[in-house]
């Protein structure tokens, strides 16, 4: 249906518009002693036109396209009980300080049971994080405590180390004896991750998330959509015309974007997190395509445009397809009848893909399918809080639960355990022992902390 067409009722013609008018002006010049009669008229009238200019509003007449495709997408995604659960852990951590309480088990093997029970601390507003507890393992506990500032990362474990913690400064140049041991390559992977993991703490994670949102909003205000052909989709339990829009995403675009997305991150925060894209790509042997901002650039230059077509149906996207310069067409397919997500279809090459939500009383049943064929399942109940992923093979259960203004996370598998408690608020603790440099440690030096971890060790595993 031709969302424009069906507006119309609501827009007064402009033959009539003037007729009204005339009708008034007449009115008034034969009847000017009874102007105290007439202004009911008018008042009348002038609503009537106003009342037609809202209702075209509010209805999208005058809309831009954009605007139009903008909020279809934000109709289409709006949480439901079971995202909402899992969101409100995303606004913890979002807020930029919090603590989270980790206590895992791990049966079995060599070395025996491991059991874990830590806490992580983390200060946006410093940049500072912590992580203190307790590890079990060979039948001895060995206490633990980590501190990152904006220069070194520290680590002590008394019982492993002894009295002195090690430090490694990720931000100067190394000269010790591990330059050589394990390599500059390596060091530099290294400095790079840590870099990244310190400048992520000091984001305000609240302020990126808008900031980025308003970006996107701006540079896809201002692209040229235009209303194309209706297309007949299946929702829910018929068939509907569906009005469309088009837009096509060029290297233009894509430079603009990136441009704006790269000032909401910072410069260094941004190097920050290619150098740790490099590093890990390097560490695991992977073949990174792109490692550098003129790479990222080069590829956005040489990008083909993609058309992009938008179907809506009730202020809610019914369906998006990606064209290309092949006229190969990737689509999405969003027939839920409740919430538009419930039922979305993936289609490429094809093949087809889809996500099936169902709700029986508090549960609600996330199904992967493929072809046909069902991948795996989560079903969640947002009463008890438990949920449980299954597919043809295993079945792993678990529960997220908000006590006493924390959220608290569980799940088994195979014996193996593990509980996050996730809650606002929290104090960052340095570490006050003397440390080793390591990075500018000297041969000796490391050799006597390697030989000290050896007999720790071996004792543990032989008292074990």
């Amino acid at each position: 249906m031709d969302t424009e067409n069906n507006n119309r009722d609501f827009i007064p013609e402009q033959e009539t518009i003037a007729e009204s008018s005339s009708f008034v002006a007449e009115v008034i010049e034969e009847q000017k002693p009874k102007s105290k009669k007439i202004l009911p008229i008018i008042i009348a009238v002038v609503l009537l036109v106003v009342a037609g200019a809202v209702a075209a509003v509010v209805t999208g007449a005058f809309q831009k396209p954009s605007d139009k495709v903008l909020a279809a997408i934000g109709n289409t995604f709006k949480p439901d009980q079971v995202t909402e659960k899992f969101s409100a852990i995303n606004e913890i951590t979002a807020d930029g300080k919090y603590t989270m309480d980790v206590k895992t088990s791990v049966p079995g093997g060599l070395i025996g049971n491991v059991d874990a029970d830590l806490s992580y601390v983390q200060d946006s507003s410093t940049a500072l994080q912590s992580l203190k507890g307790n590890i079990k393992v060979l039948g001895k506990t060995f206490n633990v405590h980590e501190y990152l500032d904006d220069k070194n990362l520290t680590l002590s474990m008394p019982e492993l180390l002894g009295e002195k913690a090690i430090s490694y400064n990720y931000v100067d140049k190394k000269t010790g004896y591990l330059v050589s041991a394990v390599g500059q390559k390596d060091l530099d992977v290294a400095d790079a991750y840590i870099q990244y993991m310190h400048s992520v703490i000091g984001m305000d994670q609240a302020k990126l998330r808008k900031d980025i949102l308003n970006v996107i909003h701006k540079d896809v205000s201002d692209l040229n959509f235009e209303k194309i052909a209706a297309k007949e989709f299946t929702l829910g339990s018929g068939k509907i015309d569906c009005e469309g829009y088009s837009v096509v995403i060029d290297s233009k675009f894509a430079d603009k974007f990136f441009k704006d997305i790269k000032a909401v991150y910072g410069d260094e925060n941004f190097k920050a997190y290619l150098n740790s894209v490099n590093s890990m790509s390097a560490l695991t042997g992977a073949n990174a395509e792109m490692t550098s901002e003129e790479d990222i650039e080069n590829a956005i230059k040489e990008m083909e445009p993609v058309t992009v077509n938008f179907y809506i149906n009730k202020k809610v996207l019914a369906a998006v397809e990606f064209k290309g310069q092949n006229e190969e067409i990737f689509s999405v397919e969003f027939a839920g009848e409740q919430v538009p997500w419930y039922d979305t279809k993936f289609v490429y090459d094809g093949s087809t893909s889809s996500l099936n939500v169902k709700i029986d009383g508090s549960k609600e049943t996330f199904t992967f399918s493929s072809d046909g064929a069902d991948l795996f399942n989560i079903t969640y109940d947002v009463k008890s809080g438990d949920f449980s992923i299954n597919n043809d093979y295993t079945e792993v259960k678990g529960s997220l639960k908000e006590e006493s203004g924390k959220y608290i996370f569980k799940v088994e598998y195979q014996g193996i355990s593990l509980e996050i408690a996730v809650k606002s608020g929290g104090t960052v603790e340095k570490i006050d022992a003397k440390s080793i440099d390591i990075g500018n440690a000297s041969e000796q030096e490391i050799n006597d902390l390697s030989d000290h971890v050896g007999r720790v060790l071996m004792g543990s595993a032989g008292a074990y």
